[in-house]
């Protein structure tokens, strides 16, 4: 489920413009690194597009990365060209968002997660073998983080909800937990990479497609069709198979609970069927009303219901903000002032601690106050960010800490 995340929060590592030494082309004067006209002139927006500034750079610099900007020639791209690699992936997200979660309901679990999984491997291969110059790399990786965005809805959606459905629901906010506190570890990961191992991004995403497979193939091999979502379907037969396969491999040699599941489903089959049948009889306009209500899709209901619809859009739009605060603090990181690396482990340290206790602060203080706190902390943080003119890194961390906590 992690190997696409080597992917989307690196982006801010392989898009990240190396440091350089700006030097005036009439005089040959050096401007020095921080001051105003630095900041100005000595930025690929400027120098790419006029030639009053000579720009060297640094290779010695902890910041210059062996990275796309480099390897593809991407250095000279407008704003929006850099952006819209990020673009790409959640352009793919929302296309397919609507088609993924129907899939899984549909055919299970286990087909759809495996299918987007590998071919989200297939993304991360080929920009292992992309030619090094701008054309048609850019256009190449577009694409190829566009459909790995697409994936994603199937790697992360359908992956956790068929994970999280072999466990008891008692654990279900554990393994939620875990999982997202995996995902925060990802950016630590790569800071220590590109600080003590390699400037280079092949291996990341080289490591990123090893790890897809490998998982994969043992997912493939070990795990069954999720035996919640085998039940649903009422096709008992197979449950039980799941689970028999699954109390093997825990060691567990007692099948009575799954035996008495299998009656006790079989039973209830029966009593819904005597039950449809017997109202049928004695009602045939009530059986009527129930097949329509059948027919009828979850959103059509949700429409048609004033408090259900008030509902949804409150809480689409509380979480819209919330992912949108949440990316957009990732994607700019390699712009905010201070140290690049620094600032990353910030958020990163920010959103593992928040993940990890969210669920306390839940359940003390309750819903409206734990999202009201949350989100006048992450309010106070992106203010810090956006008109602050601070330069302490002390300051910018704290304001990290305050927009990331907020919203996670």
């Amino acid at each position: 489920m992690m190997a696409a995340s080597w992917l989307i929060y690196g982006l801010s590592f392989y898009l990240k413009y190396p440091h350089f030494d700006c030097f005036w082309a009439a005089t040959g004067e050096y401007i020095p690194a921080g001051s105003d006209d630095y900041n100005s002139f000595c930025a690929p927006s400027h120098f790419c597009r006029n030639d009053d500034v000579i720009a060297r750079q640094d290779p010695s610099s902890s910041v210059s990365l062996a990275n796309w900007i480099q390897d593809f020639d991407l250095l000279c791209l407008s704003e929006f060209e850099i952006s819209f690699f990020s673009m790409a992936w959640f352009i793919g997200q929302l296309l397919f968002s609507p088609i993924i979660p129907k899939l899984q309901d549909r055919f299970g679990r286990k087909p759809v997660f495996n299918a987007c999984s590998f071919v989200n491997f297939l993304t991360l291969l080929f920009m292992l073998f992309l030619p090094g110059r701008r054309n048609p790399s850019q256009a190449l990786l577009y694409v190829l983080i566009f459909v790995n965005g697409m994936s994603t809805v199937g790697r992360v959606i359908t992956g956790y909800t068929y994970f999280t459905e072999f466990y008891p629901e008692k654990y279900q906010s554990v393994v939620g937990t875990t999982w997202s506190v995996m995902e925060g570890l990802v950016v630590i990961l790569m800071v220590i990479y590109f600080v003590y191992i390699s400037k280079s991004w092949y291996w990341i995403i080289l490591y990123a497609a090893s790890t897809n497979l490998l998982f994969q193939a043992i997912a493939i091999w070990l795990l069954p069709e999720s035996p919640k979502w085998l039940y649903e379907q009422k096709r008992y037969v197979e449950c039980v198979r799941a689970l028999k396969r699954m109390a093997s491999f825990n060691g567990e040699k007692s099948l009575g609970k799954i035996h008495a599941l299998l009656s006790a489903s079989a039973e209830k089959a029966e009593e819904q069927d005597l039950g449809v049948n017997a109202a049928s009889t004695r009602s045939p306009g009530s059986a009527a009303a129930q097949a329509e209500v059948k027919e009828q899709s979850p959103f059509q209901i949700v429409l048609k219901d004033g408090q259900m619809l008030r509902n949804l859009i409150g809480m689409v739009m509380l979480w819209t903000s919330a992912s949108f605060g949440y990316y957009l603090i990732a994607s700019q990181l390699k712009y905010i002032k201070g140290d690049f690396y620094v600032n990353n482990i910030t958020s990163q340290v920010t959103e593992i601690f928040a993940n990890a206790v969210s669920g306390a602060v839940f359940k003390f203080l309750g819903l409206n106050i734990t999202i009201t706190i949350s989100y006048c902390l992450s309010l106070a943080g992106m203010l810090g960010l956006i008109f602050s003119s601070t330069t302490s890194q002390a300051w910018l961390s704290l304001f990290i800490l305050g927009a990331k906590y907020g919203i996670c």
